[in-house]
């Protein structure tokens, strides 16, 4: 019972009933551990003196407490005890009277006793509930106002630092941490009472036994006392009372654990505290998944391209050796076609072990790609960086998986660049390697190369990265076009015309390079994403200016599997079409069949995301891959584009018209919409219609525009609703 529960007890009412039914005039005073909490009556004031009168006549008075007064020739003590819960005394109430007066009621003075006890009770339980309200408050306010959603490497690891010093601060703990031992990651906070050495030497013990039973229970442990259960398994030596939570990746793997810690002069850890570690465990799990590879639990490219700028930073400082490695799976997709994407993934998984395994402590790891990894080797020169991917060659080639009684041997091609005085962008340093790594792959695979740039074929193929510069200047200074090809009905003349958004960029001096040239390169240099919001945003508004002058149909905008990935695209396109006039309804994205199934739980969640605000998703290219069927019933698509190299032989090749016909019957099945693409003639188009394609797309339909063309001839009236 807290000093403030005593005070709020107004002695006053029961020093009135006392005067009234007792006949008495006394002084009444609440003490607690012989210190006075409050007092009333007319000798209040000097209520101190009183209680050292008590304690001259009887020093121990609170050690026996009854009817029985203690008197003096000036006045009369009566005591009588309060209780807690429990019975056990917390506290005194202690009547003074003049020496005169007949003997008190006693029956009387007990009832008073009890309705001032049950008072005491009540208000010591809205204290209590008082106090968990607002414990509960302020851990909501902790959840709540702890941001779970990172775009990328650095602004997840500020969020991560983030939680841990709320947490720390909100459980007032000796320090808190985040653990990873994979990715050579430790976040922590710590009191100013603790010191880096004792924390780094509770870290030694944690990352034991301890933290093998939390990643591989994926239970929190609780260990409050050294003689726990646990406390005598896992960490018998460990100064602390602490609370371990598992960090689980999104495939429900432990792949680190939240830790806080106290001294054992603090209080033992709560049901509540481990509730809240877990919450906040869990925060740090979405957190994690913005920088690291739900399969694999590697960064991904945002962390490769943080720990390379750090690279570069420290080898111009001071410089060190440093090698990039890039790493790519060998014929993966025959994987993913012959077998299924489980087995593709069950590969990738093992590589990205068996990478790891070969790998010093202070290298980084990245998957950079559904097929390719990322490795940099700090101080490391080009010689050991060769011999450390010869042996991850070796290792790989040694990965025997069984998959449904057959058998699947893996191997890698692995291009090595080093990182100069020269080097000034991490791309760079990336593209090298991957110049490299596409040599090895055109001999065949298995095996290394080293980046030269007196190499007549990597001459050639760095070329490249000089239109990687030109596609980023043309970001930068807008010049880009867009083109449309409409998309007709075929079984419908007075269907409104459909078109698809396509792109174009402008040279340096005019001249228009097709994506042809251009697209590639984009793609190989992840350059893919800013190309998309750009594409995006420029429809969005050029589709919002053309709006008020005539309808223009269904507008269809390719997307690509690097922009998918990119957790934040999809806020950025909701805030686009929150700022537009464009009815979501009219926009349809176009997602290949092979950037859909090579990751499918991705696509869905981007899928069902943009469709919540009415936007059509397209499936295109599909045919591509054996496997396209099986996975088709788990995209919640609404067209499908046949791929044009079936429709353009369906008028000499059977087998092509037949797949055409059964990738029809099944769409129509299923409730979608079917498009047939490279429609180069009218024998193709009628065709396409005698079997039942609902759309047609191709030159024999209609040539690519400019977009601002399109929108025009739709809004003056005068190109046809369907083309001829």
């Amino acid at each position: 019972m807290t000093p403030d529960t005593l005070a709020s007890i107004e002695l006053d009412r029961y020093r009135e009933v006392a005067r009234r039914v007792l006949g008495a005039e006394p002084d009444l005073m609440l003490v607690q551990h012989h210190e006075l909490i409050r007092a009333c009556g007319p000798q209040a004031a000097v209520a101190p003196a009183l209680l050292e009168e008590l304690a001259a006549l009887d020093p121990s008075w609170h050690e026996h407490p009854g009817t029985e007064p203690i008197a003096s020739s000036a006045h009369r003590f009566l005591v009588s005890p309060l209780t807690d819960h429990s019975q056990e005394p917390v506290a005194h109430l202690i009547w003074c009277t003049g020496p005169a007066g007949g003997p008190v009621d006693e029956s009387a003075m007990q009832s008073l006793l009890g309705c001032l006890q049950r008072e005491l009770d009540l208000a010591s339980e809205v204290t209590v509930m008082t106090d968990e309200l607002t414990a509960r408050y302020e851990e909501l306010n902790l959840v709540y106002e702890t941001q779970d959603q990172a775009s990328d490497y650095e602004e997840s690891h500020a969020q991560l630092r983030r939680l841990i010093e709320n947490t720390r601060g909100h459980l007032n703990v000796a320090f808190c941490a985040l653990l990873f031992r994979d990715k050579k990651l430790t976040l922590y906070d710590i009191s100013d009472e603790l010191s880096g050495s004792d924390v780094q030497a509770a870290f030694a013990q944690i990352k034991g036994d301890m933290y093998d039973w939390v990643l591989a229970s994926r239970e929190t442990a609780v260990i409050n006392d050294v003689t726990d259960q646990l406390a005598e398994v896992l960490c018998p030596n460990l100064p602390y009372r602490v609370v371990v939570a598992p960090i689980l990746s999104g495939g429900h793997q432990a792949v680190g654990a939240l830790v806080t810690a106290r001294t054992f002069a603090q209080p033992r850890f709560s049901n509540g505290d481990k509730n809240l570690l877990d919450v906040m465990a869990r925060k740090a799990s979405k957190i994690v998944q913005a920088s690291y590879d739900t399969l694999t639990g590697l960064m991904k490219r945002s962390g490769f391209d943080y720990e390379l700028r750090r690279a570069l930073h420290a080898h111009h400082a001071a410089d060190l050796a440093s090698t990039v490695l890039i790493v790519d799976i060998d014929r993966l997709q025959i994987i993913n076609d012959t077998l299924s994407q489980e087995a593709g993934d069950r590969t990738i998984k093992a590589v990205a072990d068996t990478i790891r395994g070969n790998l010093r402590t202070t290298d980084s790891l990245s998957r950079l790609g559904s097929d390719e990894f990322g490795v940099l080797l700090s101080d490391c020169t080009t010689d050991n960086a060769c011999e450390i991917a010869a042996k991850i060659c070796r290792s790989v080639a040694g990965i025997k998986l069984e998959w449904n009684g057959h058998r699947i041997e893996a191997q890698v091609s692995i291009g090595v660049a080093s990182i100069d005085l020269d080097t000034s962008d991490p791309s760079v340093a990336i593209a090298s390697a991957e110049v490299a790594c596409s040599s090895v792959k055109d001999r065949g695979g298995d095996g290394v190369s080293v980046f030269n740039a007196g190499d007549r074929d990597m001459t050639r193929r760095r070329s490249h990265m000089d239109l990687v510069g030109r596609i980023q200047d043309a970001l930068r200074t807008d010049r880009f076009e867009l083109y449309c090809q409409p998309i007709t009905s075929l079984q419908h003349d007075d269907e409104t015309s459909h078109g698809e958004v396509l792109l174009r960029m402008c040279g340096e001096e005019g001249e228009m390079i097709p994506p042809g040239l251009f697209l590639p390169a984009a793609e190989r240099y992840h350059l893919m994403p800013a190309i998309d919001r750009w594409v995006v945003a420029r429809a969005i508004a050029m589709l919002g200016e053309a709006s008020a002058g005539g309808s223009y149909g269904l507008i269809s905008i390719n997307l690509s599997g690097q922009t998918l990935s990119d957790g934040s695209f999809s806020e950025f396109i909701q805030s686009l079409l929150a700022g537009s006039s464009v009815p979501p309804s009219r926009l349809c994205f176009e997602i290949t069949e092979t950037t859909a199934i090579s990751d499918l739980d991705q696509a869905k969640r981007f899928i069902q995301a943009i469709r919540e605000h009415g936007v059509l998703f397209s499936l295109d290219d599909f045919g591509t891959g054996l496997s396209g069927f099986t996975y088709l019933k788990e995209l919640p698509v609404h067209y499908l584009k046949i791929d044009g190299s079936f429709v353009k032989e369906i008028c000499r090749d059977p087998v092509a018209a037949t797949m055409v016909s059964a990738i029809n019957d099944v769409a129509h099945t299923m409730g979608l919409k079917t498009v047939g693409e490279f429609v180069e003639d009218d024998d193709i188009r009628r065709r396409l219609k005698d079997i039942g394609i609902d759309y047609g797309q191709g030159y024999g339909i209609a040539k690519p525009m400019p977009f601002v063309e399109y929108l025009a001839d739709l809004a003056a009236g005068t190109r046809m609703r369907n083309a001829s």
